[in-house]
């Protein structure tokens, strides 16, 4: 019979980079989040991020300056103040369009909006109310 003892995950050193954090765990592990999960490291400048520190043998990040403190077990357990922020840089934005786009949709299909007591009875039953 062997007993294992799993210790609370530690960092031994840390970093920031694009308002990205990134604590190196004891073993060997590096894990990284977003500074905007965190309220009051959200509204930080990059220099602010970048003065972290590591205390309390490893199990805390604190930076002083701000007086906040973050446990390295609850980051890696996934426990943040503020839900994640959307991805927007995946999407176009629709009102900057280059010369090789289309027109909008709208224009192409020639909608005309009427309310819905005016619709025929074929067009009714496609109302989505």
């Amino acid at each position: 019979m062997t007993n294992k003892v799993e210790l609370e995950p530690s960092a031994i050193r840390t970093w920031t980079e694009v308002r990205t954090i990134f604590p190196e765990l004891g073993n060997g592990r590096i894990i990284g989040f977003p500074a905007n999960r965190f309220s009051r490291l959200k509204a930080t400048s990059e220099e602010e991020l970048k003065a972290v520190e590591i205390q309390v043998n490893g199990y805390a990040l604190r930076w002083e300056g701000l007086d906040k403190d973050i446990t390295v077990p609850g980051i890696v357990k996934g426990h943040f103040e503020l839900p994640p922020e959307p991805d927007t840089s995946r999407f176009k934005i629709c009102n900057q369009r280059s010369s090789h786009d289309h027109p909008p949709l709208s224009s192409r299909l020639h909608l005309r909006l009427r309310p819905a007591n005016q619709l025929s009875q074929s067009e009714h039953r496609f109302a989505p109310f």
